[in-house]
């Protein structure tokens, strides 16, 4: 985040201000293509065939897992629930989308700011100000009705 707000201000000497913004949308929305990604990476907890090719031999010589298909069973040494990696491809592929999105993310904020600052008229900063605030609670309240 800080780096973003550091870079704000020579991208825009650069490229000038509405490209510094669209170069910044690019820079957090490109990123979030890999989040996107990372749900079909391997290691994803939400995958559903996760657990259907484990088993464990029990006593007499049958499967303790009643979803498996066939009948041949393999003594499994190692739970698939524990790992020794915590990092599966799919956190990493998720973490490596998400930190650097929040880089253009404050490079892009920083862009509204400044076009907001510069476009409107002082006198009414405060009704602008407010309509937003308005639309982004009236949103926020959306989700969380929409989560319960």
């Amino acid at each position: 985040a800080i780096l973003g707000t550091l870079a704000y201000p020579r991208l825009r000497r650069r490229v000038g201000l509405t490209r510094t913004g669209l170069v910044a949308l690019i820079l957090q929305l490109a990123p979030l293509l890999v989040c996107a990604a990372s749900v079909f990476v391997p290691g994803n907890p939400g995958q559903q065939n996760r657990f259907e090719n484990s088993c464990h031999v029990i006593e007499n010589g049958t499967c303790a897992n009643a979803s498996m298909m066939n009948s041949s069973c393999v003594n499994v040494t190692s739970s698939p629930v524990t790992s020794s990696n915590p990092f599966t491809p799919s956190l990493l592929a998720l973490l490596l989308g998400f930190v650097p999105s929040r880089f253009g993310l404050w490079m892009f904020d920083c862009t509204l700011t400044q076009i907001y600052q510069q476009t409107v008229v002082a006198e009414e900063r405060g009704i602008v100000g407010g309509v937003q605030w308005v639309l982004n609670y009236n949103f926020d309240m959306i989700r969380f009705i929409l989560t319960m």
